[in-house]
């Protein structure tokens, strides 16, 4: 075997080629936006970026704006797959995929699967879920076959493109991958992997720089913060972003995510040791539909209809269902959940935030910078210290969500404010003894509420737990971040050159009203990681690099870092750099150079010099929107078209003459990196005619954006252009009405102003956790419209400039209706729901995004709001008190309504029910909401007060259970409660009608004599007597005299009774009130016994006449009223 065999062996053997140390990236993604159309436009573009240590003495070929060719290392891997690139897999890792399928209630795993790695991947052999003799490539990781854009390995020249960082080469590259997706996946996860077996799992390292633990340069030297020392209670090596026990917050968008990527490691979470990986998360939809969601899907005439598709085509895999190890309840949930359908749940995320940031970045130290250090307010108002300026950690996204940025290393820091800036204190779960220079806490990346020349005093949002702004990706500034350390802390490492590795996550918010991090599906965020390396460059004892200002002559550092610009000009951007005097505002004699950032690369000509002066440069920077159509940030091809871009600067001392300084008081060492974000935007048609007559316009986003419409203000066919804007649906969700137990429907409508060259589609946007439980993405239809309807024909089409390719597909639908349907239940009344819809477009034209703003209505499911009526309404100044008398019937009405109803729909029905009551009462009548009944009170009854009480329930069983309650007075007066918090200004207590039945009186309703009344009324009388009483004497002189004598009160029409043999009821409810006693109201201490003799009468009369006293009663309670009947002596 001759010496380059055995050089190539010895690569297996892990002796001259591993997997190289990873110093910075990040992946990204963007979904197909034909994805939910057809099976085989469910695929997915991912991209990895990454900056990797150059191998050294390697049999791998590398070439900028090439594929690195490390074909020379496949023979010798016996276990490599045909075209595996398995010698670049073992260099530079492989781009790991995960398909994730639904498993049991809400659980995910992965279909594809290797007992040998990490995932499935076209450089492993054993891949499992795959049919034999088949190719799963596409649906599985790939080899990172980096096309490089930069290789630095010039150690001395730091303005060279090729200077390498810190002495370490490195190379810089990016890979794209499209993944084609099966019809039952709901979501993907992709990471950045070893090519066999599991080293960077629970490993000191991971996939970074060897620990300076290991004393083997170039190193990692914050090994703490990144959670790459041993950790305690068997815990092994945790990820930065996975670790978690019952003393740590972590991150809150990872910690509960769980996946088994390996059957080799059942139970464990591949990613949670792999951690800091360049993780990302995919939510997608299923195409699989369920039995509910059949009428939807089964239309032949729909264009979207996937039964046209040949699923062989698309689909490698066995005939095995992925849930055929699951129970039968779990497969069929994971099958029919609505959660994961396409036609109910659609894509909210197309694309991944995107955060352009370099992947090494220098940091000047030296003592005149660490005596010097810059001013940052904090949270509560204070401020702090530190010795680096900030940077601007720039993320972007295509679908124009809010979005976040923060280090899932600091997210407990974030929650304790007392430990927010506090720098080497060490976690308690932490082993100070392993942590080298205590940088448990140190040593980190921070985002920052403001540095002394930010405007703004405070962190936005701050309850996110990230501590960093929720931003607009596309036009507002992102992130200030800033070294959270000293590497003055360093000075006892005695490894070098030695790094500090950090990440950085971006999150989305596709929901506008949910801020939460998790990386449920349910709720469509999206998660992209960033990491970078910083290193220290030392800038001499006197000495610091420049910094960018606003311009001449102010020099401050407020900068603009976000342009808005015209897709149609070439923009002209300044740049001003100023080198102080280190402590002052005081310029130096210093040449200033600006440069690219290394890593963002761009034509040498757009970047020239226009002014210098000792200690000041001014540079101008041609930025030409065409070159950057289909470029990202760092100046390469790419299929991610986008109008956002980052580019970054950096600012250089040189000496007098233009030479580096290299002496011990002034080294020249570059400025901390000048990111700006730049948006590009199409003029509106009528203004790019206007000011841009002799260049053709393109109509991209003035005349191909959908908008989405009120249904019930959209005319049946035309309407004129200006009436557009009444017909829009508002940027404030609409809020429309349900009923418990009456079907709701609602019509999203999305129309698209230019059908000739474009389809549309529709899709529920807001999470599954927001929207009505059950709630059925039913009707889908697609309005072909005519060319002479005025409501969707655009203007002309034209065409920009030649250079822009422009693919228009046939078209098949300019409106778009999808309705959602849903049968609240009374559990559902009184909440609200948002339910949001945003419209996608097929053009490739449409530069701005494929998606309009999601728009989205509230449900406002009505609730019941009882009001009383009758005789409360009646009676509420009274107490709800009123009298009866015995022989006459007393009838009541209770009514019960519903106030909380709009006019647009029935009433629910509501019902009064008599709780309590003691009395037999003769015809209730039930009909309703009302009540009505009657009751006749006996001479048992006298003097007794009685309550009867009720309640309102709805046949719905909205109210639960039955409510009694209602408001008395204040400006919810009788309307129901269940606390006084219930009613302003008024009481809550029963509704209850009090009653009190009169004594000596008796009401007659028939014509009768006085006689048959004597005969009548107990105990017995005569009609003599009863005539006397019944006379309608006033108080007179002679009976003014007998304390205690009540009379009675003028209440109704007294009429004289002429012939006592003929009494006729005239007054009282058809009835007639006669006296058959007098009422006395006894002083103190009289007894029952002292009464009779007083008034010539017996005890038994008088606890006959008043059955409201006990005959135990020795001593009548005072003021105690009685009915007596002097002189009668017969009982």
């Amino acid at each position: 075997m001759n010496i380059a065999r055995l050089f190539i062996l010895a690569c297996y053997l892990d002796l001259t080629c591993s997997l190289q140390s990873l110093i910075g990236g990040s992946i990204s993604w963007i979904v197909n936006t034909n994805f939910t159309r057809d099976i085989a436009s469910r695929n997915v573009i991912f991209r990895i970026d990454a900056t990797f240590v150059l191998p050294q003495n390697s049999q791998c070929k590398f070439a900028e704006n090439s594929q690195v060719d490390c074909s020379a290392y496949d023979m010798a891997i016996p276990d490599c797959p045909a075209n595996g690139n398995c010698g670049i897999a073992e260099n530079f890792g492989v781009l790991c995929i995960a398909q994730l399928v639904p498993q049991g209630a809400g659980g995910m795993k992965s279909k594809y699967t290797s007992n040998s790695s990490q995932c499935a991947s076209d450089a492993t052999s054993d891949i499992i879920g795959c049919s034999p003799g088949t190719s799963c490539s596409s649906k599985i990781g790939k080899s990172n076959t980096l096309i490089l854009t930069d290789i630095w390995n010039e150690p001395n020249l730091p303005l060279s493109s090729a200077y390498a960082p810190n002495g370490v080469s490195m190379l810089k590259g990016y890979m794209e991958h499209t993944v084609q997706v099966d019809e039952d996946v709901v979501a993907l996860v992709a990471w950045l992997a070893p090519r066999k077996g599991f080293d960077n799992l629970d490993q000191s390292t991971g996939l970074l720089l060897n620990g300076c633990s290991t004393n083997s340069p170039p190193c990692l030297a914050n090994e703490c913060s990144l959670w790459r020392v041993p950790l305690p209670n068997a815990y092994g090596y945790g990820g930065a972003a996975f670790y978690e026990d019952s003393s740590s917050i972590n991150d809150l968008y990872w910690r509960n995510f769980f996946f088994e990527c390996s059957p080799a490691l059942p139970g464990v979470n591949c990613l949670r040791g792999a951690s800091p990986a360049l993780e990302t998360f995919v939510p997608l939809c299923s195409k699989l539909y369920s039995s509910s969601s059949s009428s939807s899907s089964s239309s032949s005439s729909s264009p979207y209809n996937s039964s046209t598709s040949n699923t062989s085509q698309t689909s490698d895999t066995t005939s095995t269902s992925y849930t055929s190890n699951m129970p039968t309840s779990q497969a069929s949930n994971a099958l029919h959940s609505d959660m994961w359908l396409c036609d109910v749940s659609g894509i909210v995320n197309w694309h991944s935030p995107i955060a352009l940031f370099p992947d090494v970045i220098a940091v000047a130290t030296g003592a005149a910078i660490e005596e010097n250090p810059f001013k940052y307010k904090s949270i509560d108002g204070g401020s702090i210290s530190a010795p680096y300026a900030t940077m601007e950690f720039h993320s972007y996204d295509l679908d124009g969500h809010l979005m976040t940025q923060y280090s899932p290393n600091l997210v407990e820091e974030i929650l304790a404010k007392d430990r927010k800036y506090g720098r080497g204190v060490p976690y308690s779960i932490m082993d100070t003894a392993t942590c080298r220079f205590n940088d448990t806490q140190s040593f980190r990346v921070d985002c920052i509420a403001t540095t002394s020349y930010l405007d703004s005093s405070d962190w936005k949002l701050a309850n996110t737990s990230t501590g960093c702004y929720i931003f607009n990706g596309s036009s507002n500034t992102s992130n200030h971040i800033k070294p959270d350390f000293s590497f003055q802390d360093f000075k006892g490492l005695k490894v070098f050159p030695f790094f500090t590795q950090h990440v950085m996550d971006t999150i989305d918010f596709p929901n506008a009203s949910d801020y939460t991090l998790n990386w449920n599906s349910s709720t469509g965020q999206a998660a992209v990681q960033n990491v970078f390396s910083l290193y220290p460059c030392n800038a001499g004892s006197s000495n610091q690099p420049p910094m960018f200002v606003s311009g001449f002559p102010s020099l401050t550092e407020q900068v603009t870092k976000v342009y808005n610009l015209s897709i149609v000009d070439t923009h002209a951007i300044k740049l001003y750099a100023a080198d102080f005097v280190p402590g002052s505002r005081t310029l130096t004699s210093s040449q200033v150079v600006v440069d690219y950032y290394p890593g963002f690369r761009a034509k040498p000509s757009d970047l020239v010099l226009v002014h210098s002066s000792p200690g000041l440069a001014e540079y101008e920077y041609t930025f030409r929107p065409l070159d950057h159509l289909d470029l990202v940030g760092n100046g390469q091809p790419s299929k991610f078209r986008q109008n956002v871009t980052v580019i970054c600067f950096a600012a250089y001392d040189l000496d007098v003459n233009g030479k580096y300084m290299t002496n011990a008081t002034s080294k020249t060492c570059p400025s901390m990196p000048l990111c700006i974000k730049i948006h590009l935007y199409v003029p509106e048609y009528h203004d790019c005619f206007l000011f841009y007559p002799n260049i053709q316009c393109w109509n991209t986003v003035a005349e191909t954006v959908p908008a989405m419409v009120d249904h019930e203000k959209l005319p049946p066919r035309m309407f004129k252009p200006s009436d557009w804007s009444s017909v829009l649906l508002p940027e404030q969700p609409k809020i429309v009405y349900a009923r418990v137990n009456i079907n709701f429907r609602y019509t999203f409508v999305a129309l698209m102003p230019n059908p000739n060259q474009n389809q549309i589609e529709l899709f529920i946007s807001s999470p599954t956790s927001a929207n009505p439980p059950g709630m059925k993405f039913l009707q889908r239809s697609c309005v072909n419209f005519e060319q002479n309807w005025t409501s969707c024909r655009g203007q002309t089409d034209l065409v920009f400039r030649s250079g822009i390719n422009v693919d228009y597909p046939s078209s098949s639908c300019g409106r778009f209706d999808g309705t959602i349907e849903w049968f609240p239940q009374p559990f559902n009344a009184g909440k609200s729901y948002q339910v949001c819809a945003t419209p996608m477009v097929s053009s490739h034209s449409c530069l701005n995004t494929w998606l309009n703003q999601q728009r989205c209505i509230v449900i406002q499911v009505m609730d019941v709001r009882v009001r009383w009526g009758g005789f409360f309404q009646d009676h509420y100044l009274s107490d709800f008190t009123t009298s009866a008398f015995i022989g006459c019937t007393k009838k009541w009405n209770i009514t019960v309504q519903n106030l909380n109803m709009d006019s647009t729909g029935p009433n629910y029905p509501l019902l009064v029910y008599l709780q309590n009551i003691s009395i037999d009462a003769k015809d209730a009548v039930k009909e309703g909401p009302a009540y009505t009944f009657s009751w006749t009170p006996t001479f048992d009854m006298a003097g007794k007060s009685l309550d009867m009480c009720f309640a309102a329930i709805d046949t719905l069983g909205i109210l639960g259970n039955a409510r009694p309650l209602l408001c008395k007075g204040g400006g919810n007066n009788l309307y129901g409660c269940t606390t006084d918090f219930d009613c302003p200004d008024g009481v809550c207590q029963s509704a209850c009608i009090h009653l009190r039945v009169q004594k000596c009186q008796y009401c007659i309703q028939t014509m009768t004599s006085l006689e048959l009344l004597a005969d009548t009324i107990q105990p017995r009388t005569d009609w003599m007597r009863l005539w006397a009483l019944n006379s309608y004497q006033g108080k007179t002189y002679a009976a003014g005299n007998i304390v205690g004598i009540q009379f009675l009160p003028q209440l109704y029409p007294q009429i004289s009774i002429d012939d006592p043999g003929f009494i006729t009821p005239t007054a009282y409810d058809q009835g007639r009130v006669l006296s058959f006693g007098v009422l006395y109201r006894p002083g103190l201490d009289q007894s029952i016994a002292d009464l009779a003799v007083r008034f010539r009468t017996t005890v038994k009369a008088i606890l006959t006449l008043n059955p409201d006293i006990e005959a135990s009663m020795l001593v009548i309670p005072a003021n105690q009223l009685l009915c007596l009947q002097p002189c009668s002596t017969w009982y």
